[in-house]
């Protein structure tokens, strides 16, 4: 099959993928009323929209002045704007560093082009870190510090149809390869469908302000961020980052999220959550094959086998064990007395923790946590039941109706992924 005809053939399917969700999104927003005092998220075509990204006066010459972003080959718009965003990465990054992935260049331009856009990135950035089997090369700019506050950093408005252009292009060099890609605009994966069709779902409430407790600022960002939802409006995509994933819903307030709406069977319903009780534990636990542990986790008494002498709230208990036991900086043991008692209590449980840290230090080790939970909640969860649900890290939102159907569906897949039924339920 030529070229011409594979892409050919790619773009009638995009073009019926994009078909089935206006004809969705039409017998949604026909057929449902909505109540009183709720809205649907008001969904922006990625293609539509325009990225500001963050650009130098130094990268802006060297677009400028460089041959490569002219060339004849057809991609110097691209490739100018591979090396803003990649510049606009430095900013965002705590530490003024970015990564370069080798595999999205391959994937998108020829191994001459990609020798040149390489040798300008080694010109203009420092590397940090080389590449590794799991990771990319990391660069720093080498020229002022890269920060949102700098005076040398200007705006460009990249339009978002080159944005998506460049995004389906790295998709179908993924599934070519046999990838997975992290970003989904069109519900071309199984998650991404699943996650599409709940958040189709859902009315949000539009008068917040005294729904929960907690300080102005808290409350005018609730207030702020329902009004982006469902007003001015968010691209439509989700997206996954170490394995989790991320959508319109994420950085919703919670006493927000519990009051909404979906629609399910011809009538709105009340939500319900379905969540796994100490998730990251659960996992660990899967590795260990410890009966008293498992036990613990099984009765929901983990936590507060734990507790001792600390005070806080079962809320706070569990940040702190977390921060003592899985994510500590201080590792002075005067200074976490819930590890200690932890080494007491699960010792084969310590050891595994002290393993991984030593092995993959505390980042990996909370990507380990992350894509384990996301096997089973996004990969297996989330696309096998038959009503809309919203992901939610280690739990599903669903109608009030399903929520038992829900966490039986929980319960059994991460049966078959950990070895024991973890505590799930329905609240």
């Amino acid at each position: 099959m030529s070229a011409a005809a594979h892409h050919s053939i790619l773009a009638r399917k995009r073009k019926v993928q994009q078909n089935k969700r206006k004809l969705h999104e039409h017998l949604i927003h026909g057929r449902q009323s909505l109540p009183d005092g709720y809205a649907r998220i008001r969904w922006i075509d990625p293609r539509s929209s325009t990225f500001r990204c963050r650009t130098h006066p130094t990268i802006e010459r060297e677009i400028a002045e460089n041959p490569l972003f002219r060339g004849r080959h057809g991609h110097g718009n691209s490739l100018a704007n591979e090396l803003r965003l990649f510049y606009h990465q430095c900013v965002l990054n705590k530490h003024g560093h970015g990564s370069v992935s080798r595999r999205r260049l391959e994937g998108m331009y020829s191994s001459h082009v990609r020798k040149q856009f390489m040798t300008i990135v080694r010109r203009l950035f420092g590397l940090v870190r080389d590449a590794t089997a799991s990771r990319c090369c990391v660069y720093a700019f080498l020229g002022e510090s890269p920060t949102d506050k700098s005076s040398s950093v200007s705006l460009v408005l990249i339009p978002g149809r080159l944005l998506v252009s460049r995004a389906l292009a790295w998709r179908n060099w993924c599934h070519k390869q046999g990838l997975e890609c992290h970003l989904d605009i069109d519900g071309s994966t199984k998650w991404g469908k699943a996650a599409f069709r709940g958040l189709d779902a859902i009315a949000i409430p539009l008068n917040n302000i005294d729904a929960f407790e907690g300080t102005e600022k808290q409350k005018t960002h609730a207030i702020e961020r329902v009004h982006k939802l469902t007003q001015v409006g968010v691209l439509s995509l989700v997206y996954r980052r170490k394995g989790r994933l991320y959508h319109a819903l994420s950085s919703l307030r919670g006493t927000t999220r519990e009051r909404c709406l979906m629609h399910y069977e011809g009538r709105w319903h009340a939500v319900a959550e379905a969540d796994v009780h100490a998730c990251f534990w659960s996992v660990l636990a899967s590795r260990v094959g410890c009966p008293d542990l498992i036990k613990a986790l099984q009765k929901r008494e983990f936590y507060s086998s734990l507790r001792g002498d600390f005070e806080g709230s079962d809320g706070d208990l569990k940040v702190e064990v977390q921060r003592q036991c899985l994510f500590w900086r201080d590792a002075r043991l005067s200074e976490r007395p819930i590890w200690r008692r932890l080494c007491r209590l699960y010792p084969l449980l310590a050891t595994l923790i002290t393993k991984l840290r030593r092995q993959n230090g505390v980042t990996d080790l909370a990507a380990f946590l992350m894509r384990s939970e996301a096997k089973t909640m996004v990969d297996g969860v989330l696309p096998s039941i038959n009503f809309p649900a919203v992901g939610l890290h280690d739990g599903v939102l669903t109608p009030s109706s399903c929520a038992a159907s829900a966490a039986q569906t929980i319960s059994k897949l991460a049966r078959a992924d950990w070895g024991f039924a973890p505590a799930v339920r329905a609240k």
